[in-house]
């Protein structure tokens, strides 16, 4: 790794929202995904990953060196993770 990076995935509707296109039913397999953000966090050094959403408390991750995966539980709407720094995020 020559630089720090995050990515993520999140549900952008909550899993229990109806479908409203009347011509197209709810994907394949639709059920089987959570309301939760997945963040991999590759850090070149140890450092603090905090996922951010609008509606739960900050979820913050001290991390050593390394690549990490980590997720949060039961989020809806936008999420924000904060890049990874030496120290804090």
């Amino acid at each position: 790794m020559t630089t720090d990076e995050l990515v993520y995935y999140y549900r952008p509707m909550p899993k229990s929202a109806d479908c409203s296109d009347s011509i197209a039913p709810q994907p394949n397999r639709f059920q089987d995904d959570v309301n939760s953000v997945f963040v991999i966090a590759m850090l070149r050094s140890a450092g603090t990953v905090t996922i951010i959403s609008r509606s739960n408390a900050p979820t913050t991750f001290q991390l050593a060196a390394g690549i990490h995966y980590h997720g949060t539980s039961d989020v809806q709407g936008q999420a924000q993770p904060e890049s990874p720094q030496s120290g804090s995020a």
